[in-house]
């Protein structure tokens, strides 16, 4: 079972809505849904005619594809989705391995994950060897959606509130200038 990768224009827009449906109607229930599942034939076809994207095969079948979309100097990698049925056969590395070199001259390359979907996001670092112990600097360059980043932020917050006097101690601030 050889994957080959090519990168793909809108005239693909129709065979990479199939697999990102697929694929994403395959993982867990989200609230609110995952935004491509509301994507349409145009859609995707205008996000392909922007950056393009890349599509996998196996033995002639679409299986696995990401949309690249170039923002200043990262490369953001969206909408990526490999067949349930062609998972784990490494299609997910060989798209990895295409976007890298389809970033050429991207200072960042970005992959955008759901913070509800952990196994997303293993799925797309497991091939990389990110979660090898030597890792992989993919792994430093993954952007989670807003919601998580305030989540992350205010559970920071919640946890320095409720250890005031150890930060205040830590950094040798007596109470009296800790909130001048």
């Amino acid at each position: 079972m050889s994957v080959v990768v090519e990168r793909v224009g809108p005239e693909y827009a129709a065979q990479v809505l199939a697999i990102v449906r697929a694929a994403f109607e395959a993982r867990p229930p989200l609230d609110p849904p995952a935004a491509a599942l509301a994507e349409t034939e145009d859609t995707i076809g205008i996000r392909l005619a922007s950056g393009g994207g890349l599509l996998a095969t196996v033995d002639g079948r679409a299986v696995g594809t990401l949309i690249l979309d170039r923002v200043g100097a990262t490369t953001y990698l969206r909408r990526f989705g490999v067949l349930p049925d062609a998972q784990g056969h490494g299609v997910a590395a060989a798209l990895i391995e295409a976007a890298v070199e389809a970033a050429d001259g991207s200072h960042d390359l970005t992959v955008v994950a759901r913070e509800e979907l952990p196994a997303t996001v293993r799925f797309i670092l497991k091939p990389t060897g990110a979660l090898n112990r030597s890792g992989s600097n993919l792994a430093s360059y993954l952007l989670f959606e807003q919601s998580f980043c305030r989540a992350l932020i205010d559970l920071g917050y919640q946890d320095t509130i409720s250890r005031e006097a150890e930060v205040r101690e830590f950094f040798s601030v007596p109470e009296e200038r800790a909130y001048a």
